[in-house]
């Protein structure tokens, strides 16, 4: 059976690099040319397909706007991702679409340009991420870029991503401590996760934020925070991923909210409300789709749930 090489296998089981995850309107996601020069450095050049299989205007809406018009497009994408082996026989292939939209644009081509790649775009990113957290999965995770996946059994390897030194170095390595460093900053971690939380911030020694004495009670590099999120320690893998979602710059209400947007989307997508959810919600809430609140995504959501069941 033709199957991926182990080194290929090695590098989608890596965890996203955090430089390389865009936040836009508090959602964290990766960027398509982004997924692209992925797919051409782990698959090479010919070695995937992108093939657009349907593409079509789900919406066209002029208005005038003084003199001249304003113009809102959407578009509706279905791609297929076809991953090849080192000979070119095709490995897998992965179908999804999505919709993109353009809105309140000068120039009626600039509004289908821009709606139609934009769908696209985001067909692509949604089947790429089938290929796991080097390519967005764990995102969906609340915008973790905790690895996801880690292993697979059915592409066993005796490699280890820390030996693999084809994997470019602006990438982190998801890999164990060694000289048994895990184990004492894991005792640190806990230690330091236990005092803190039975301090206020009065407690806290003059000059030194209890913020402060996170950080420096762990100094976890990134390659220790992957070890420590996934220890088995609960304290310390709290802690690691909360130091993770503060280097994102992630707050507790923004992640609140991109929890709520998601579930309402996996709802929407679900029930076949997925096509026409931006202009949906644009003309419910009088804002657009990424500019909602907590409040509203929940409300949409309920909606939604309320139109099922009738």
């Amino acid at each position: 059976m033709t199957r991926l090489a182990p080194e290929q296998i090695d590098v989608l089981l890596r965890p996203v690099s955090k430089d390389r995850v865009q936040y836009l309107k508090n959602f964290s996601h990766l960027e398509a040319w982004d997924v692209r020069r992925w797919l051409i450095r782990i698959f090479g050049y010919g070695g995937f397909d992108i093939e657009t299989r349907e593409l079509a205007v789900v919406s066209e809406r002029s208005v005038p706007n003084g003199d001249r018009f304003k113009h809102s497009v959407v578009y509706r994408a279905q791609v297929r991702l076809t991953i090849k082996a080192a000979d070119g026989t095709p490995v897998a292939f992965y179908d999804d679409g999505a919709c993109g939209d353009s809105v309140n644009q000068p120039s009626l081509g600039d509004a289908h340009d821009n709606a139609s790649k934009t769908a696209m775009s985001q067909a692509l990113k949604r089947c790429a991420v089938n290929l796991g957290d080097q390519f967005g999965l764990s995102l969906y995770n609340n915008g973790s870029i905790q690895p996801q996946v880690q292993k697979t059994l059915g592409h066993p390897s005796t490699k280890t991503p820390a030996d693999d030194e084809s994997m470019p170095q602006d990438e982190p390595v998801h890999g164990e401590m060694t000289n048994g460093t895990i184990d004492e900053k894991l005792d640190k971690m806990v230690a330091a996760q236990e005092r803190l939380a039975s301090q206020t911030p009065d407690a806290a020694p003059a000059g030194q934020p209890l913020e402060d004495l996170t950080q420096t009670a762990a100094q976890f590099t990134e390659q220790e925070l992957y070890a420590a999120a996934g220890s088995g320690h609960d304290e310390v893998e709290d802690g690691a991923i909360n130091k993770m979602e503060r280097r994102a710059g992630r707050t507790p209400e923004q992640a609140e909210r991109d929890n709520a947007y998601s579930v309402m989307m996996n709802f929407a997508d679900d029930n076949g409300f997925g096509d026409l959810m931006a202009e949906t919600f644009a003309s419910t809430y009088g804002v657009e789709i990424g500019h909602g609140s907590t409040n509203q995504y929940r409300d949409a959501l309920r909606l939604m749930r309320q139109a099922v069941a009738r």
